[in-house]
């Protein structure tokens, strides 16, 4: 009896270190963001940025980490997408790394930069989740779209009917959140929405984390992955970007 009190003891505080410790970047990865001058990493009260080193920044996105991962090992896969659009992303630090805990994180973080006149809000996985959420909740919410990565509405959230445009990536062997049941939710999004998915990419390739879940078999490397999900996200950026531009000058 007393062997068996411990083990439950035992499992219980390991479950708890667990989830009071998301699963943080690979250091080496954040090394070379820090390296990286093109691209400046700041952390403030509740979220990390990062931000072109230079230019005045107009453009941000507010991104939600998935499941169990720390806001900063989002920072590796946006750096070049930062770099290439000049955009910047903000991630906050949401509760034992479950943004559905914090959805509405959004708010303060905009009201942190007024200079900025073009928002988009998005997420990984259930980070994506919670971003959708927000904005069903919250259609009146100033962004002109959504980024997600390997994520989709849930049932209950339906963005169908807003002016938004919306990039949906996924990968071909993420055993988490399946090409298929993206696609299955686009009757929840906008018309329109772009949706890509990168061959032989899995979920947790999305970040710069070490999983502790049965996220796939990646058939590419987290470099080649990296490489096409920073392509894939900077042209739909850059794309509106132009076309809301060209819009405003019409």
């Amino acid at each position: 009896m007393a062997a068996t009190s411990a083990l439950v003891l035992v499992a219980t505080c390991a479950l708890l270190l667990w989830l009071l410790n998301p699963s943080d970047v690979r250091e080496q990865a954040l090394a070379a963001v820090n390296d990286d001058a093109a691209v400046a990493l700041s952390y403030h009260d509740g979220y990390v940025s990062l931000a072109p080193a230079n230019g005045a920044v107009r453009e941000a996105v507010v991104f939600y980490p998935g499941g169990h991962a720390a806001a900063r090992a989002y920072v590796p896969r946006w750096a070049p997408i930062v770099a290439a659009t000049g955009t910047m992303v903000l991630i906050p630090d949401v509760p034992l790394g479950l943004a559905f805990l914090d959805s509405d994180a959004v708010d303060p973080i905009m009201a942190d930069w007024p200079q900025v006149d073009r928002w988009w809000l998005g997420g990984h996985s259930l980070g994506g989740v919670a971003a959708t959420d927000h904005l069903a909740a919250h259609p009146e919410l100033d962004v002109e779209g959504l980024v997600l990565w390997a994520a989709f509405p849930d049932r209950d959230a339906d963005l169908a009917g807003l002016d938004l445009d919306v990039l949906a990536v996924t990968g071909s062997r993420d055993e988490i959140v399946a090409t298929q049941e993206v696609r299955a939710s686009l009757d929840r999004l906008p018309p329109g929405t772009r949706t890509v998915e990168i061959d032989g990419m899995e979920h947790s390739q999305f970040g710069a984390y070490d999983s502790f879940f049965g996220d796939g078999d990646p058939a590419i490397s987290d470099e080649r992955a990296q490489s096409l999900l920073a392509s894939e996200t900077a042209d739909f950026l850059a794309d509106q970007g132009s076309r809301r531009t060209a819009s405003v000058e019409r």
